[in-house]
């Protein structure tokens, strides 16, 4: 009997050991995956923080150089907007000039007529208009205090507008492409209007001249615009 129970205590001695070392194995094996899951998310967190570094690097360099090539645009644009302002105002200015010399000359014939006409009444109708051809002239002159070029430096800034047309679709104020406007569709196409009679044709009262215009026939005078 007590040969059977030292064999049966040595029994139950070796298999608690054995469940020891079991358990010690298992507690390794889960302590070893455990820090193996922290290397892997350790390994994860830097693997991301590298990625989100390198995406704000790609995106700073990316925002840096549109800046740079905004400011070219911008440059070459001011270039281009100035002169095209300054071709637009001399070009309005040199015609303002033209029309108003010619109207100048225009009063003084009316002036040098005015004494010819036997119908006083009629010669201070000429000088009348004379004197508001000259008033107009002076309003038109560019050379005038005031006026037309003087009233503008040519050195002037170009607003936003202005450079537009020369930006190649930039915005005039920042670093960035305007969205371009949608194309509207194609309307249908309507029946033409059936023409009206014309009225004209048996009128015949030369004296309102309601059709007169200063200049080439055709052409909408710019100083009456």
């Amino acid at each position: 009997m007590e040969n059977q129970i030292d064999s049966i205590l040595r029994a139950l001695k070796a298999r608690a050991e054995e469940e020891e070392q079991a358990r010690l194995a298992r507690d390794a094996e889960q302590q070893r995956q455990h820090e193996e899951r922290e290397r892997q998310d350790e390994e994860r967190r830097l693997q991301e923080a590298k990625e989100q570094e390198e995406q704000r690097r790609q995106e700073a360099e990316e925002k840096e150089r549109t800046r740079r090539e905004w400011e070219v645009a911008v440059s070459v644009a001011t270039i281009k907007a100035v002169d095209a302002v300054r071709v637009d105002r001399f070009g309005t200015a040199l015609a303002q000039w033209r029309t108003a010399g010619e109207m100048r000359a225009f009063c003084a014939a009316l002036d040098g007529a005015a004494p010819a006409v036997d119908d006083a009444h009629e010669a201070e109708r000429l000088r009348e208009w004379s004197t508001w051809g000259k008033a107009e002239a002076d309003r038109l002159d560019p050379t005038v205090t005031g006026r037309s070029l003087t009233a503008h430096s040519i050195h002037a800034e170009p607003t936003g507008d202005q450079l537009r047309p020369f930006l190649d679709g930039w915005h005039p104020q920042r670093p960035e492409k305007e969205t371009a406007p949608k194309k509207e569709e194609p309307k249908a196409e309507a029946e033409p209007p059936k023409p009206e009679p014309e009225w004209w044709r048996d009128f015949t009262d030369e004296r309102l001249d309601q059709g007169w215009r200063y200049g080439p026939q055709g052409r909408a005078q710019w100083w009456r615009r």
